[in-house]
C-alpha cells in the first residue's frame, strides 16, 4: 500500500509541474522574430554577374545525313546496284536530258537521276515506293501529311538555288528522321499513292516563307475558334395554368461590374489585333527577297478524281498545309513525277514569276495550272503511260 501511495504522489507532482510550465508559456509574450531580407543587393549583383557570364549557344540546324553514318551492308542489294532494266532506264533518261539541254539551252538541268545513299544513280520515279500504312489514321491525306511533318526534322538545302545531288530512300529518311524538301515529298508521295491518291512530286520554285517554313504571316491555328452551331429553341406549348418564373434576385451592381470586365477584355483583344496588323504591315513593307523566283523547293500535287478529291491542290510537306494551285507561294515548276512517269514543263516561263526577268524557267503558279483542256505542254518521259491532259489542271495555258 505504501508503494502505491508513493507512485500516486509522484504522478500528481509531475502533473502539477506540467501545468505550471504550461501557465508560464501562456503568460510569456510571443517572441518577435526579425525578418531578414531574402536577397540583399550584394547577392543580387553577384547573381546578375554569374548569369551574364553564362554562354548560351544557338541551337544548331539539323545537318544532312552523314554518308559515313549509313551502314551500307545492312541495306538491300537493290540499293547498292542497278538491274538491267534500271540501267536501260538511266540510258533513256540520259539521252532525254542531253536532247532537252540541246533544245532548251536556257533551262536548268533536269532533276532526273540523283545519287542515293549508296552513291548509285537512281531514276527519281523508282525512289517513290507506293506504301499503304497498316494504320487507319494514316489513310487520309491530311493525317499522312501531318505525320511526315511531325516525324521528320527539316534540313535546308545546301544550295538554295539547286536541287540536291543525293535523294535518299524513304527507308533511310525514316530511320534518321530528317531530310530536305525532296526527301519529305518523296515519302509523302509514296504514302499518298499507296492510300489511293493521284499524287506527284514537284521540282519547282517557292517563296522565301515557303522554303524557310516561315509561318509568321500565317494565322495561328490556336486562335481560330470553331463556329458553334446555333440551335433554335423550341417554343414550349402554352399551358392554361403556367407557373410564374422566379424573381430575378441578381445584383445590378455585379451585372455592371461584369459588363465592365467584358468591355475591358474586348478592348484588350482589339488592341492586340491592331498590334498584329501593324506587325504584318511592317513585314509586308520589309525588303524584297533578292532570290525571288530562284529558290528551289519540292512539294506534292494531288490531282482530282481519285479518292473523291473534288479539286486539285498542293501540299507543303514541311507544314502539312494544303494550298490552292493558284497560290502565290508557288512561283514555278520545272518537272513533276510519280512512280510511273516523269513530266517536264515545256512552256516558255521566263515571265511566270511576279517580278519579270527573275524566273529561271520553271512554270509559274499563275500560268501553269489553269483549268483548260486540250493537249498538254508537259512532255512525259516514258512512253506508254498515261498523260496529264485528261486532268483539268494541265501544264500549259
Amino acid at each position: 500500500m505504501e508503494v502505491l501511495k508513493e507512485k500516486v504522489e509522484e504522478e500528481e507532482a509531475a502533473e502539477r509541474e506540467e501545468a505550471a510550465e504550461r501557465g508560464e508559456k501562456t503568460m510569456r509574450p510571443p517572441e518577435v522574430r526579425k525578418e531578414e531580407p531574402f536577397m540583399t543587393q550584394e547577392t543580387l549583383r553577384d547573381l546578375e554577374k554569374k548569369v551574364s557570364e553564362i554562354e548560351v549557344a544557338a541551337p544548331r540546324r539539323p545537318s544532312d545525313i552523314a554518308e559515313d553514318a549509313i551502314d551500307i551492308s545492312k541495306l538491300p542489294l537493290s540499293y547498292q546496284s542497278n538491274t538491267l532494266k534500271e540501267e536501260q532506264l538511266l540510258q533513256v533518261a540520259d539521252n532525254f536530258s542531253r536532247q532537252y539541254s540541246h533544245l532548251c539551252p536556257d533551262r536548268v538541268p533536269l532533276f532526273l537521276y540523283p545519287l542515293n545513299e549508296c552513291e548509285v544513280p537512281k531514276f527519281v520515279s523508282t525512289t517513290i515506293r507506293p506504301t499503304l500504312m497498316p494504320y487507319p489514321e494514316l489513310y487520309n491525306w491530311d493525317s499522312c501529311a501531318q505525320f511526315v511533318a511531325d516525324f521528320l526534322s527539316v534540313v535546308p538545302l545546301s544550295d538554295p538555288l539547286k536541287p540536291p545531288s543525293h535523294l535518299f530512300s524513304s527507308t533511310t529518311v525514316l530511320k534518321y528522321q530528317k531530310g530536305n524538301c525532296f526527301d519529305f515529298s518523296t515519302l509523302l508521295c509514296s504514302m499518298l499513292i499507296g492510300s489511293g491518291y493521284d499524287a506527284y512530286c514537284i521540282n519547282g520554285y517557292g517563296s522565301r516563307d515557303l522554303c524557310h517554313m516561315d509561318l509568321t504571316r500565317e494565322v495561328c491555328p490556336l486562335t481560330i475558334q470553331p463556329r458553334k452551331a446555333v440551335q433554335e429553341k423550341e417554343m414550349a406549348p402554352s399551358k392554361k395554368y403556367s407557373i410564374k418564373p422566379p424573381r430575378d434576385l441578381s445584383s445590378r451592381f455585379e451585372q455592371e461590374q461584369e459588363l465592365k470586365k467584358q468591355e475591358e477584355i474586348k478592348a484588350e483583344e482589339k488592341r492586340q489585333l491592331q498590334e498584329e496588323e501593324a506587325h504584318l504591315k511592317e513585314m509586308e513593307n520589309a525588303k524584297a527577297d533578292p532570290l525571288y523566283g530562284l529558290r528551289v523547293h519540292s512539294w506534292v500535287l494531288v490531282l482530282s478524281g481519285k479518292r473523291e478529291v473534288p479539286e486539285s491542290f498542293f501540299i507543303d510537306p514541311f507544314t502539312a498545309h494544303s494550298y490552292s494551285t493558284q497560290d502565290d507561294h508557288f512561283l514555278g515548276i520545272e518537272s513533276l513525277w510519280n512512280h510511273k512517269n516523269y513530266w517536264v514543263n515545256m512552256q516558255d516561263c521566263w515571265n511566270c514569276c511576279k517580278v519579270p526577268g527573275r524566273g529561271r524557267g520553271g512554270g509559274g503558279g499563275n500560268c501553269s495550272w489553269r483549268e483548260r483542256g486540250g493537249v498538254t505542254c508537259g512532255e512525259h518521259r516514258l512512253p506508254g503511260h498515261e498523260d496529264l491532259s485528261p486532268h483539268s489542271p494541265v501544264l500549259c495555258p
